[in-house]
């Protein structure tokens, strides 16, 4: 693999309600389209001549993720509302119980090739890259 080759992004799609999020994911994997972005089309030339440690191809990920939230009542009389948790309910969002977000943070990029001089490892993308 070098620089230029496809890598894989994360994107977390988070909403309240576990049926909507899995819905929001059965439409984009519907369309394949949406799950691969060519880099090169979205950057000037010029740009491109002086960056040449990023893929062309970029692999998205969905994950679909259903958030909890509670409140409190402040001390003024407010409620105000909070968010408890944010877990991942499988890549259809179907899961009957979710599970931790932590292993899409704690994944390491094994290529060799995206280490720079020092010997230490580039992640294009580490952890998810977007809500």
């Amino acid at each position: 693999m070098n620089p230029r080759s496809p890598q894989k992004c994360f994107v977390a799609i988070v909403g309240a309600h576990q049926m909507r999020v899995a819905k929001v994911a059965s439409l984009l994997h519907a369309n394949e389209s949406l799950s691969t972005i060519e880099l090169l089309s979205l950057v000037s030339s010029e740009e491109q001549s002086r960056t040449t440690n990023f893929p062309e191809v970029v692999n998205v990920e969905y994950l679909p993720c259903v958030a909890s939230f509670d409140s409190y009542e402040d001390e003024n009389g407010s409620t105000v509302r909070y968010l408890v948790k944010l877990e991942y309910y499988g890549a259809n969002g179907t899961l009957k119980v979710g599970k931790s977000l932590a292993p899409f943070f704690d994944q390491i990029n094994d290529e060799t090739e995206f280490q720079d001089d020092n010997g230490s490892m580039e992640d294009v993308f580490p952890g998810i890259a977007a809500v």
